[in-house]
């Protein structure tokens, strides 16, 4: 890892996360609180904690989704893709009490994030993931 990039991977989000999901908001905040906290504990031993431009302003950030069945439609991988890059950012500052979501704080907020996608086909099923690479944006 070099300065200025971060790459790590992450398990897929849950169905109810996803763009075409029609699961009941109770269901989407605990699965989103949930994946968070997954996500979290996970990349922890991926992320250098040394890297001194974090939070990064603005990014590029590249999401390669890897997938074992139906190729999912390229124009829905944002949507699949949304609470994922929530937990990317930074905690909002109006977080109520209470609020259980996990940030990783890698970029300041995700107005600054400009996003690429791109879907990879894989032989098994324990082989899905979404691959990240998030790159500092120097203005």
């Amino acid at each position: 890892m070099s300065e200025g990039r971060v790459v790590f991977d992450v398990g897929l989000p849950p169905v109810s996360l996803r763009a075409n999901s029609r699961a009941h908001y109770r269901r989407k905040k605990k699965d989103a609180d949930e994946y968070s906290v997954a996500i979290a504990a996970d990349v922890e031993f991926q992320i250098c904690r040394e890297h001194t431009a974090l939070p990064m302003k603005k990014a590029r950030v590249r999401y390669v989704w890897h997938y074992a069945g139906v190729e999912p439609d390229h124009s829905n991988l944002g949507g699949h893709t949304k609470y994922l890059q929530d937990i990317l950012c930074m905690a909002p500052k109006n977080a109520k009490p209470g609020y259980r979501r996990w940030h990783l704080g890698l970029v300041e907020d995700d107005r600054g994030i400009t996003a690429e996608y791109e879907a990879v086909k894989v032989a098994h099923r324990k082989d899905e993931k979404v691959v990240i690479e998030i790159t500092e944006v120097r203005e």
